[in-house]
């Protein structure tokens, strides 16, 4: 009982504040609500590409630790910061026996390389194919101020949701008043699956420093950031 009258005394004091400040409950104001979104596109200056390399890829089965040596070589040729940009992933051996001839055992390592230049994903695939590495592959494309870009998203959408119950509001012949609510409905979305590329891998000497017609075309897909936003304005 005693819990009852303390809420009721509670409440009848937080109407009094109300009334004497002259203020209007969330629901007893008039307001607009609708939603509002963005989003906008950028080239990606982050590559992440898979490497794997297998003793089984080349008739003569060079060992995995010539031919990660081959493949240091070659990344050393087109940026020597190429070489601290790449981590193993997994590193296995497969033991296969045969019945008329003599087992062996299998090696296979996986690599992550991270490019920072889109200018640079044409020749490592190119170096990779002169050593017959078949098996790289695009598997995330991402951006430095990936952060910065989706909070810029998110700014935006309130910005045009603002915009979008200014317009509402005068076609009534009304005006907005200050936003009573803003939530976030969706999570931004980066788009970065493996990319559609186009890229013309040519035998010509690639690491000269010239940028003539040996170089290849390069058409990576944009990453796309997305905000959307519920938000209420006062009415009046």
């Amino acid at each position: 009982m005693k819990s009852i009258l303390t809420l009721g005394f509670f409440m009848i004091v937080l109407n009094a504040v109300y009334a004497q400040n002259g203020t209007k409950n969330f629901l007893d104001q008039n307001y607009i609500e609708l939603t509002g979104s963005a989003e906008q596109e950028v080239i990606p200056d982050r590559i992440y590409i898979q490497i794997t390399i297998s003793e089984k890829d080349k008739k003569g089965q060079d060992s995995v630790e010539y031919q990660e040596q081959q493949m240091l070589q070659a990344l050393q040729k087109i940026d020597s910061a190429l070489t601290k940009h790449i981590s193993i992933l997994s590193y296995s051996s497969t033991y296969i026996r045969y019945f008329f001839k003599k087992s062996e055992v299998t090696k296979t390592k996986k690599y992550e390389l991270l490019l920072k230049d889109p200018l640079q994903l044409a020749p490592v695939f190119s170096a990779l194919d002169e050593l017959e590495v078949s098996d790289v592959h695009i598997v995330k494309l991402d951006h430095s101020e990936i952060k910065k870009l989706q909070q810029e998203t998110k700014l935006k959408a309130i910005m045009a949701a603002q915009e979008k119950a200014k317009n509402y509001a005068k076609a009534i012949h009304q005006s907005i008043g200050r936003a009573l609510f803003i939530k976030e409905l969706d999570a931004l979305i980066m788009q970065n699956a493996v990319p559609e590329t186009n890229v013309v891998l040519r035998k010509e000497s690639f690491y000269s420093d010239k940028r003539d017609i040996s170089c290849p075309t390069i058409q990576l897909k944009k990453i796309m950031v997305t905000a959307k936003v519920l938000t209420r304005f006062a009415l009046n």
